[in-house]
């Protein structure tokens, strides 16, 4: 999730030169071109200025929670374990919201019965006021195939609403 945060960031801010050097070339061609700058043209341009550079940030934010496809495919089809949180680290990664307030890298100790015992590590969003601890016992599901791919059951997956 940070490799994905940073990575949009550098696209971003490639994004947005991108825009201001548009907008740049607009306004020299419609000056050159002898169109009067009217308040009316210049707040259009800022508002166009601002969605420009706004939606590409609303929509991460949106998309930031989702899970991946292959994140989707282990709730559905992967290997239940269990796992014991051996590490839990601040990845420095904020999503600013009252929910999920920022994301936390987990160090794992994942049990599948019948098997080795492995590590792995997986991040995710999670609350102030319920940061999991050290030593906590957790579910998971992994991919058999790829043992480091792993995923955290929610606590309420099992459970039908009364």
């Amino acid at each position: 999730m940070v490799r994905t945060f940073f990575a949009f960031f550098v696209l971003y801010l490639l994004y947005m030169a991108l825009v201001f050097v548009g907008m740049a070339l607009l306004w020299k061609y419609a000056f050159e071109a002898g169109l009067s700058g009217s308040a009316l043209a210049g707040v259009a341009g800022l508002a166009l200025l601002i969605l420009l550079l706004g939606a590409p940030i609303v929509l991460y934010v949106r998309n930031a929670q989702a899970p991946t496809r292959w994140q989707q495919q282990l709730f559905q089809s992967g290997q239940q374990a269990s796992a014991r949180i051996v590490k839990v680290q601040d990845t420095g990664l904020s999503l600013g919201n009252s929910d999920l307030s920022f994301v936390v890298r987990l160090t794992l100790q994942v049990n599948p019965e019948g098997q080795p015992t492995f590590e792995a590590q997986i991040e995710l969003p999670v609350s102030r006021v319920a940061i999991p601890q050290v030593g906590q016992q957790i579910s998971v599901k992994y991919d058999a195939a790829r043992p480091l791919r792993v995923v955290m059951v929610p606590e309420d997956a099992g459970r039908r609403p009364a």
